[in-house]
């Protein structure tokens, strides 16, 4: 296959291989791109029922428009070949990340996260992929990731696409009711799910063994063992959530994964996630005032309703409306300077880290924000209904010599209100308090009860000084970059902010995640000095 050319792509080299197809990367030659293929295998060519779920799977995909799902620009048949044509995605398969180990905590989440986004789509498509697993989820080199292969998917409310009691899916990340026959709904998406969160973060699944009858018998009867010891504050709170998404009776595990995805975006910000919090108490009844007459209590009750009546009325009239989540855009600028990534993307970055503190808060991962629109014009309401975030912030920047000007706009997108905007005028010394000058103005425009100091404990920094920060901002950008030479970089400007400020916590920790990704990515062994 490879150097042919069918329809009016050019095969340029494989790329993957499954249980039905394979996938190579190619040229489009129409439009002049790089694209992936999937093709049948040889001997499913001539199969009826292996091309109508190559077919189910193009339509399935061509339905779901989301960043965490790969895109599918159209199926065609050429030359006895019925293939599958998708965006080309460089960087690796999830199974292939977890290969060297266990991910971080942050890592997992930040995975997962976006797997529940895309998975939110299709469920409210009506679409049940039906094969979630860490083999179909492709991790971007930008961090973008997508879910593949929509091979065995199912429609709700269609009829079945297999006949009753056949068995589809890969093993080890089979539903009870999937391993068993049975007719499956998009709860069976959220177990494996789970099976694929539990997999991240110990490197082994949680049903294992050597013939397929015995992880089928373990999914149905046995519970997996408890997570390792990982090491974070949270882990108790991460272990109901896996346990939760693993419940065997489907009516009890989560019944849809925006809860489970809710649940883990407490997580990240540091909360203690609704898995963890009592029910509610039960309805109490007027049995505490029995000597009361019935007209005594009646009376009591209404204005009891009055009162009521009277706090919310103030909630919804007075106070502003309550805002649950945003996504803050790259920074853009018309300068024709090389040297301002740091700054287009590394205060964006600084302005979420700190509105992570926020509890009941979702954040757009900054990886995914970068991805789709860095140095992009675009429309806040569309980017709010791309990623359904209620509020959009953007923010332009213009570097006039040693003066800099940012001119920011908070957007709500459900709306298309502006919410606020302001304009922030800084030197290269003045860097970092206006982070913190941003990220306080934009906590008081949520809606939120919140006092002074309150406000002022969200939007402060690590360091207030401006070399530190500027090294550290500019360590964190060579970071992301992965390679020899930039990690060395980013090793270079971590210690140079500790040069300047011993007490910076950030940059130790930036000088931390460095020695592990060259670990990961480059191969140095891993020898660490602490001072104490």
């Amino acid at each position: 296959m490879i150097g042919k050319t069918i329809s009016h792509y050019k095969i340029l080299e494989k790329i993957g291989e499954g249980g039905m197809g394979v996938v190579y990367k190619a040229l489009d030659t129409k439009l002049d791109r790089i694209v992936a293929l999937k093709f049948l295998h040889a001997d499913l060519t001539n199969d009826p029922e292996a091309k109508a779920r190559l077919i189910k799977e193009a339509q399935a995909a061509a339905k779901l428009d989301h960043p965490n799902i790969c895109t599918v620009y159209e199926i065609n048949d050429s030359n006895d070949h019925t293939f599958i044509s998708m965006n080309y995605i460089e960087g690796k398969n999830l199974d292939e990340i977890i290969e060297s180990g266990p991910l971080t905590v942050d890592e997992a989440l930040d995975f997962a996260l976006q797997v529940a986004e895309g998975l939110k789509e299709a469920h409210e498509k009506g679409i049940i992929h039906r094969d979630i697993k860490s083999a179909n989820i492709m991790v971007a080199n930008t961090g973008l990731v997508k879910i593949m292969d929509f091979g065995l998917v199912k429609f709700a409310g269609k009829k079945r696409f297999t006949k009753s009691g056949t068995k589809l899916g890969t093993i080890s990340y089979m539903s009870p009711e999937q391993a068993c026959g049975e007719e499956v709904d998009h709860r069976t998406d959220i177990w494996s799910f789970g099976v694929m969160l539990y997999e991240m973060l110990t490197g082994q699944l949680p049903f294992r063994g050597d013939l397929e009858r015995t992880v089928m018998y373990r999914i149905v009867n046995e519970d997996p063992e408890p997570l390792p010891d990982l090491k974070v504050n949270n882990a108790e709170d991460i272990e109901k959530i896996i346990q939760k998404s693993l419940i065997k009776d489907r009516e009890t595990r989560y019944s849809k994964i925006e809860e489970l995805s809710l649940d883990l975006q407490e997580i990240k910000t540091g909360h203690s996630p609704i898995t963890s919090m009592p029910k509610s108490p039960k309805r109490t009844v007027l049995t505490f005032l029995p000597f009361i007459k019935r007209k005594a209590a009646m009376t009591i009750v209404a204005i009891a309703v009055l009162i009521a009546l009277t706090i919310l009325s103030y909630l919804f009239f007075q106070r502003p409306e309550r805002i649950n989540s945003i996504a803050i855009l790259p920074f853009i600028t018309s300068n024709p300077q090389s040297d301002i990534e740091w700054l287009s993307e590394g205060l964006p970055e600084g302005i979420i880290f700190s509105l992570r503190k926020l509890p009941d808060f979702r954040i757009i991962p900054f990886s995914t924000l970068k991805y789709h629109y860095k140095g992009k014009q675009v429309d806040p309401v569309e980017v709010g209904e791309t990623h359904n975030v209620r509020s959009v912030v953007l923010t332009h920047f213009n570097i006039m010599g040693s003066k800099i000007s940012f001119n920011l706009e908070m957007v709500d997108a459900m709306k298309g209100n502006l919410i606020y905007t302001n304009q922030y005028n800084a030197t290269q010394g003045t860097l970092a308090q206006i982070q913190s000058d941003i990220t306080r103005d934009i906590v008081k425009r949520l809606g939120r009860n919140m006092t002074g100091t309150q406000v002022e404990n969200v939007s402060q920094l690590e360091t207030t000084d401006p070399i530190a920060y500027e090294y550290y901002k500019r360590g964190r950008m060579f970071w992301k970059k992965r390679t020899a030479a930039e990690l060395d970089s980013a090793m270079f400007y971590f210690d140079r902010a500790i040069a300047v400020n011993p007490n910076f916590a950030l940059a130790y920790s930036g000088k931390a995640d460095t020695y592990l990704r060259q670990r990961k990515y480059v191969g140095l062994p891993l020898h660490i000095t602490i001072r104490l």
